[in-house]
């Protein structure tokens, strides 16, 4: 059997259409341990010794604290960078399926999957044009 170009691109998006997904989880995961880390920085900071932590950390407060670290606390802002890899992030991840859903529509004539395909992109493209926008203008104002 011989592999078409119509049937080697739509693969190929499925293909990016996963990879945007596990790094956009991996890119969340990593947010979460950078944040715990600094907390468990600052914490061990305003120690002037060991002692004194491991007093702090036996207390009530200080079990508070630690079974309170093990909730999802409330996220910190996340910098710059990392929201414009996610804005661009999510633009991949829609647009992605839309452009292989125009390709199947395109080569079988199936019913619907147009207006669908034709939406995605468009979202798609709209958060990569809003990350794009935002890191243009940010570089812009602050110069």
């Amino acid at each position: 059997m011989q592999a078409t170009l119509e049937t080697v691109i739509p693969l190929l998006f499925v293909f990016v259409f996963v990879g945007a997904c596990t790094w956009l989880g991996l890119a969340h995961a990593r947010a979460k341990i950078r944040f715990r880390t600094e907390v468990q920085k600052e914490l061990i900071a305003k120690f002037s010794s060991p002692q004194e932590l491991t007093d702090f950390l036996n207390s009530d407060a200080g079990k508070l604290f630690v079974r309170g670290a093990t909730d999802d606390p409330v996220p910190a802002p996340r910098p710059f960078q990392e929201q414009i890899g996610i804005g661009i992030g999510w633009g991949v991840l829609l647009a992605c399926p839309g452009v292989a859903l125009l390709l199947v529509r395109s080569r079988t004539m199936l019913p619907g999957g147009a207006p669908l395909g034709a939406l995605l992109i468009a979202v798609g493209a709209a958060f990569i044009i809003n990350a794009l926008l935002r890191l243009w203008l940010t570089r812009k104002w602050s110069s």
